[in-house]
Order: C-alpha cells, then structure tokens, then sequence
C-alpha cells in the first residue's frame, strides 16, 4: 500500500516519534525479581508394578517393615552386566529388587537426567507369590522437572 495517504502517515507517525520525550533509563531497567511463591509440586502417576527380583535381595526379610505408603528410592544401575537399563529399588539402605525389565529404561533415562521421581509401595500381600508379593507406584513430580542436556 504506497498510496500518498500511507505515506504521510507513516511520517506524520515518525515525526510524532521524534518528538516524544524519551522514556526515562530508570523505566527500562530490569526489576529485581520477586519471589513468587512457590507452586506445588504435583505427583503424576507414571506407573505401577511388582518389583523383580523380590526374593533375590533383601525383600523376604523386608517385608513386615513395608506397607502401602511406604517411601522407596530409586538408583539406576548404568554398569549393570545383564542390563544397562537396570534401575534398583531400596527401602532405606535395603535393597528390595528391580525395576522389571519391560518399563525401565524411560525410568533409568529419567533418572540419569535428574528428573524427580518419586516411588512407593502400593500394596504388600505376604501370601503372594515372591514375583508379586510388593506392586509400587511410580511418580513424575510435575512442578520441579529440570531437564539436563545430554551428552552425545
């Protein structure tokens, strides 16, 4: 649109332009950051299963001291000679097992990456068989995920 109206508003505006008083340097200076409160962090269910290996380490002798709610820790295990997508599932300094196979390698890669997970026993049935003797309950924390570039 090059007609003569459009021009001589595109001057008239930039003539206005000229004119203005400039905007004080004090306005345009960054503020310092408030603290915003902090948000909650929400538990995302990623998933749920029976720990492997339950009855290899320490589970049998652990079982009375778990309960539904309990807290676990996860730890992948990148050296692992079976696996190399091994992630280890502990209730304080015992080691209960494994994460089965067919779901840990998201697990151990977001692990790897410092992303937030947390884990807990889901429910404990003494009469099961060993395999399925603990199901937990795996969770993303929503509201603190960080990710970390990875290395090539």
């Amino acid at each position: 649109m090059n007609s003569e109206i459009g021009i001589t508003s595109r001057r008239a505006f930039l003539g206005f332009l000229a004119k203005a008083p400039l905007v004080p340097v004090a306005v345009l200076a960054p503020r310092p950051a408030q603290a915003a409160p902090p948000t909650p962090a929400r538990q995302v269910l990623m998933n749920d299963f029976a720990i492997a290996g339950f009855r290899y380490y320490d589970g049998p002798a652990e079982l009375p001291h778990l309960t539904a709610g309990a807290k676990l820790s996860l730890r992948a295990e990148p050296g692992n000679p079976h696996d190399a997508f091994a992630v280890e599932i502990f209730h304080g300094p015992a080691k209960l097992g494994y994460v089965p196979r067919f779901c840990n390698r998201h697990i151990s890669r977001l692990l790897q990456d410092a992303v937030p997970l947390a884990c807990e026993v889901e429910r404990v049935d003494a009469q099961a068989p060993p395999w399925e003797a603990v199901a937990v309950k795996l969770f993303l924390i929503a509201g603190e995920c960080q990710f970390r570039a990875r290395r090539a």
